[in-house]
């Protein structure tokens, strides 16, 4: 880890460049990552005393948005760092989170859209975001509040991209069946028209399917739960639940029937 540090600073330092440090990442990253899961407190050492370390990250994801290889090792990265009970990532949350929402959300990942494994980095970035609210939510209790903002910003902004879109739906979905609920399933009826016109363009439809899965996953799974549920959530609003699944079998069909039966 020190050497990879030290040969990054150097080629920085001399205008060594893109083609240099992406060598560098893509050769070192995996052992770097396996150090990691053994030894956290060399790095927890190292983050106390040097920022740039902090920033590692950041840098890596914000300057490799193409690069598939590196972006998925952050991730890895970081889930590392979750596990491992002996790293305090609490200081370094507000250089951590927006990194791995960038994996999320990002506009374009990867070689998008030549290559299709963004998906899979949507996929575990989103899965990520989520286990850092849970860890986190006592010691921040406004970190799920404020990813949720972001994230449903994103999903019913007709701006951002159907990739995006996507990130943002399977994020929401996996913050608990309050959110689910509120932000997903409250939302289908407006954001509806919206979703069919992109599947009726045969040029959007490969990626509207992904966004019309995902959701359809989301509400059947809260579908599941509330179905085994004795007492409804009382910090949720009441709803006339035969309307509402009347309203989402209309529109999701037999997307919902495996979690129903």
């Amino acid at each position: 880890f020190i050497v990879l540090r030290f040969v990054l600073r150097q080629s920085n330092r001399h205008g060594g460049g893109g083609a240099l440090k992406k060598f560098i990442c893509l050769s070192f990253q995996p052992r770097v990552i396996a150090l990691f899961r053994v030894s956290f407190g060399i790095f927890h050492t190292c983050c106390s005393r040097d920022y740039s370390t902090n920033q590692m990250l950041f840098t890596q994801v914000r300057t490799n948005l193409k690069n598939f290889t590196i972006l998925l090792s952050m991730m890895h990265f970081v889930d590392a760092l979750l596990a491992n009970p002996n790293v305090f990532l609490e200081p370094y949350l507000h250089q951590v989170m927006p990194s791995v929402i960038t994996c999320v959300v990002g506009k374009k990942l990867g070689d998008y859209p030549t290559e299709q494994n963004h998906w899979q980095l949507r996929d575990v970035a989103a899965t990520l975001v989520a286990a850092i609210c849970a860890k986190y939510a006592n010691q921040y209790n406004e970190i799920q509040a404020r990813v949720t903002k972001t994230l449903v910003k994103k999903f019913l902004s007709a701006d951002t991209s159907l990739p995006t879109q996507y990130g943002a739906v399977k994020c929401l979905a996996q913050l608990g069946h309050r959110v689910v609920s509120m932000f997903l399933i409250d939302n289908i009826a407006a954001y509806r028209p919206f979703l069919e016109k992109k599947l009726g363009d045969p040029v959007t439809k490969p990626d509207a399917e992904r966004i019309f899965a995902a959701l359809a996953e989301a509400v059947g799974k809260y579908l599941k739960a509330q179905a085994r549920q004795v007492k409804p959530d009382p910090l949720l609003p009441p709803t006339d639940e035969s309307r509402q699944y009347a309203l989402l079998h209309d529109f999701f069909g037999d997307r919902l029937t495996p979690y129903l039966s």
